[in-house]
């Protein structure tokens, strides 16, 4: 990693970019002016000082996303944010509704699924993860999980046990 930062998300759901929206971000120009030739990288770049992360968002939405993600330009994306950054994050869209997704993952070491509690049906998350590779596979990330209600009873190991195992070393 060159600079002083570590981790980057870049929104690749060029079809319906949300990352600038969940950020609250107003950027004028997006990583689809880098896929096609039209910025530099550096200009697509939002730091983010809480939390400590740069933010590529995309800003207009591309119909002709699955071409993009085939060029040279996007091999480019993927070798110098990894050059830049120790943890880069691709968010992409669903992976079995468009293409997008195996093309990206042509130039991705690895990748974690990501499923919404109540939403994502089990067949679909079993479809999904039959159709990507299982070797390059981090895990799965279920977001919108309720935690249940008896799960202040535990919050006190984490007041009584703080700092208390950091010299203990992992199996």
């Amino acid at each position: 990693m060159t600079g002083e930062r570590e981790v980057a998300l870049v929104d690749l759901d060029l079809r319906n970019p949300t990352v600038r929206a969940l950020f609250r971000l107003r950027p004028t120009i997006g990583i689809e002016s880098f896929l096609l030739g039209e910025a530099a990288i550096e200009e697509t770049c939002i730091h983010l000082e809480g939390p400590s992360l740069d933010v590529y968002p995309a800003v207009v939405g591309q119909r002709n996303a699955h071409e993009l993600l085939v060029t040279p330009a996007f091999e480019s994306l993927v070798r110098q944010l990894e050059s830049r950054y120790r943890l880069v994050l691709f968010d992409t869209p669903p992976c079995l509704m468009l293409p997008d997704s195996n093309l990206i993952l042509r130039q991705v070491a690895t990748y974690a699924l990501v499923v919404r509690a109540g939403e994502s049906r089990v067949n679909r998350l079993r479809e999904a993860l039959r159709s990507l590779p299982d070797d390059r596979q981090l895990g799965v990330v279920l977001n919108g999980a309720h935690l249940p209600s008896h799960r202040h009873q535990y919050e006190y190991y984490q007041a009584e046990n703080d700092g208390e195992f950091d010299d203990v070393e992992e199996a």
